[in-house]
């Protein structure tokens, strides 16, 4: 089974799931705006090669949001790029309410690209491996 639906019982606690899985709210509040992570209920299949997916910004009134992959992420306040929470470099332009972000995870090439609104924003990552990345997920329980 492909991933189709987010993980009810494995995400950050300000994080709700509509009753579909398809939808997530973040429900934090105030000045401290905490990272908020997700995992959907299926991980990428082995067989296969190429997976993307994409995200509409609904509302991002404080205009910061993240995309995340394991841990890496692509900011919207400023464009760049994390990786691990080690590596910060500036990638793409911003992105707000209405946008479209898409994540393409391609196993053939071991590379990592984002699109926004459907334009390809060029690799980001290099050297991405399927069985490292699987079992990082399979070890790393998101902490609270």
């Amino acid at each position: 089974m492909v991933p189709i639906t987010w993980n009810v019982n494995d995400k950050s606690t300000h994080l709700n799931v509509d009753l579909n899985g398809y939808g997530v709210n973040y429900t934090g509040r105030g000045k401290n705006i905490e990272d908020a992570v997700i995992r959907t209920t299926n991980p990428i299949p082995l067989q296969c090669r190429l997976f993307y997916f994409e995200i509409d910004i609904i509302n991002n009134d404080d205009g910061r949001y993240k995309t995340f992959l394991d841990s890496w992420g692509y900011h919207s306040d400023d464009g760049n790029f994390f990786d691990c929470s080690e590596i910060e470099e500036p990638y793409g332009p911003t992105f707000k309410t209405g946008d479209t972000i898409g994540c393409c995870l391609d196993f053939r090439n071991n590379t990592v690209f984002y699109t926004k609104n459907g334009l390809n924003l060029g690799i980001v990552f290099r050297d991405l491996k399927y069985n490292e990345l699987h079992e990082k997920k399979r070890q790393k329980r998101f902490r609270e």
